[in-house]
């Protein structure tokens, strides 16, 4: 018989499911916080970053060629 069962005996038939349930709190909790700090190094890089290329009207990345100059 283990502690959970003495402590809580009527929960002692779902005790799985409990352990189940703290699991997958705990995976939740831990996706969320590696979530949150790959947003904050995105952020920060975004603030330290060079400016994102100009789209065009299809989203398509806008390339401008070199200016042809007369020869003087």
């Amino acid at each position: 018989m283990s502690n959970f069962q003495k402590r809580y005996p009527d929960f002692a038939s779902i005790e799985a499911q409990i352990r189940q349930a703290h699991a997958e709190r705990s995976v939740a909790i831990a996706a969320a916080l590696a979530d949150g700090i790959v947003a904050a190094f995105r952020g920060i890089a975004r603030l330290f970053g060079s400016p994102p290329a100009a789209r065009g009207p299809r989203g398509r990345g806008v390339v401008k060629g070199p200016v042809q100059r007369p020869a003087v």
